[in-house]
């Protein structure tokens, strides 16, 4: 499965270890893909923009701080949408529960 993370912290490059060794293709996005060689080559993963993990994914995993997570979606804008019209997409958060 192609699998998008935005972020790359303690949780993003934990999952995302995991989710390499399980044998899925991912794509980190974050601010600063340049310093995520290092990672990306040690999973055989590739980096860019959130955007650009968003365009590439099947599942999109968001991996920040809850307080940078509504600019990190505002920053990934309409690509979130489904990609299939046989579904009506509804954005939730945690203060939605």
């Amino acid at each position: 499965m192609k699998i998008g993370i935005i972020g790359a912290g303690k949780i993003g490059g934990t999952v995302g270890r995991l989710w390499s060794k399980a044998g899925h293709q991912l794509r980190f996005g974050t601010r600063h893909p340049e310093q995520l060689a290092p990672l990306a080559a040690e999973l055989g993963a590739s980096a860019g923009t959130p955007e650009e993990a968003v365009a590439f994914a099947e599942v999109v995993l968001l991996a920040v701080p809850l307080k940078r997570s509504a600019r990190s979606l505002t920053a990934s804008g309409s690509s979130l949408a489904p990609r299939s019209t046989t579904r009506e997409w509804v954005p939730r958060t945690c203060a939605a529960r």
